[in-house]
């Protein structure tokens, strides 16, 4: 897969762009603040339907302007895909997806048209941060290789919401009837399913980044390794168990007002020689196992989907040696990658096919398209 066009509209600081991506390396360079990220941020948005970088859509909106698209075309190799974001603002947001034009029932039908991975310095929290930036990780990657986990997913977060209405109506002396056993058998019956695919996920995750973070390290004596943390550890009596433990512990629950049991507290353990990483390992280490895992993506969505998807890299060789530039640049030379960098020079030994320059002035972009 590459991307052949990105048309941008009132998206942060550009008011309207059109790029073509050289389907080699395109090298996106400039000062800090002027807008180097948005470019990446739009794909990120045309893949997930979300920023990789703000938890609020209307972020992405240019300042002062209550409308903003996103449309990027991809070619796949079943043919030309098309996939447009808008959003609008009149007393609150509007946001649709548009498929080849026509507008999308459910967010999940953007899935799979542009297909990227990306590795920005927020995702450093996928070693450092908590439960919910790992699970995040694991989801958004699932739904992009699998839109029907999206859905299932999806199911299992509006049963979970329902169940906890119910455990706070009950903690107040609220009836409820018999309501409890309707949302814990849906919690069951998607619960197992959502675990089953994370097991599959990070099992085979560990196979292809372990290796991979071997050859960036170069040190044979860091054994990196990724686990899964889950409460359904018995693969076939999953349903079974996910029922028996909600109503067992259904008095606890109404005290606490929250369901305690459930893969929506599952998490993702990364560990260097046994030792959780998150404790333990330097930012270096830190930061070679999370580009360990994001060229591990590459691999799995080729084997998942059929093809590979597009490389975003954001200002991420100025923080790495020279050896792992090296070996980082042996991973890119087949793929669509854009690549982030305050200046040229970041990504000497490169083979770079295409120089976009960013300028900020006067708070809009403004880009020069320069060829080797």
């Amino acid at each position: 897969m590459y991307i052949e066009s990105i048309d941008l509209e009132n998206f942060r600081n550009y008011e309207k762009l059109t790029l073509y991506p050289d389907r080699g390396t395109t090298v996106i360079f400039g000062k800090n603040g002027s807008g180097k990220t948005n470019i990446l941020e739009a794909v990120h948005f045309s893949c997930f339907g979300r920023s990789q970088r703000s938890k609020q859509d209307r972020d992405m909106m240019r300042l002062g302007v209550p409308y903003t698209a996103v449309q990027v075309r991809t070619m796949r190799r079943d043919g030309r895909h098309d996939v447009t974001l808008k959003m609008r603002y009149i007393g609150k947001l509007q946001k649709s997806v548009l498929v080849y034009g026509k507008r999308a029932e459910r967010i999940s039908d953007m899935f799979g048209h542009s297909t990227c991975v990306l590795f920005s310095p927020e995702d450093m929290e996928i070693i450092k941060g908590g439960p919910q930036e790992r699970r995040r990780f694991i989801d958004m990657q699932l739904s992009q290789m699998r839109p029907r986990y999206l859905l299932e997913l999806s199911d299992y977060m509006k049963a979970l919401k329902n169940r906890n209405v119910l455990l706070k109506n009950a903690s107040l002396g609220i009836t409820v009837g018999d309501q409890f056993p309707i949302w814990e058998e849906i919690l069951a019956q998607t619960g197992a399913k959502i675990v089953d695919q994370r097991e599959w996920f990070l099992n085979r995750l560990q196979e292809i980044a372990e290796p991979i973070y071997r050859e960036l390290s170069a040190n044979p004596k860091e054994k990196f390794s990724i686990h899964y943390s889950t409460q359904l550890k018995q693969a076939d009596m999953r349903v079974e168990m996910m029922n028996q433990t909600l109503d067992m512990n259904r008095s606890n629950d109404i005290r606490r007002q929250q369901t305690s049991f459930g893969p929506h507290r599952d998490d993702m353990d990364c560990r260097l020689n046994g030792y959780a990483m998150k404790e333990y390992a330097s930012q270096g280490q830190m930061r070679t196992a999370v580009l360990a895992i994001k060229l591990a993506m590459i691999q799995m969505i080729e084997e998942e989907m059929g093809e590979k998807p597009v490389l975003l890299l954001d200002d991420v060789f100025s923080e790495l040696d020279m050896r792992r530039r090296r070996a980082l640049l042996k991973y890119i030379k087949d793929i669509q990658s854009i690549i982030t960098c305050t200046d040229r020079s970041d990504v000497a030994g490169a083979n770079v096919d295409c120089f976009i320059r960013v300028e900020n002035l006067d708070g809009k972009a403004y880009v020069d398209i320069r060829r080797p």
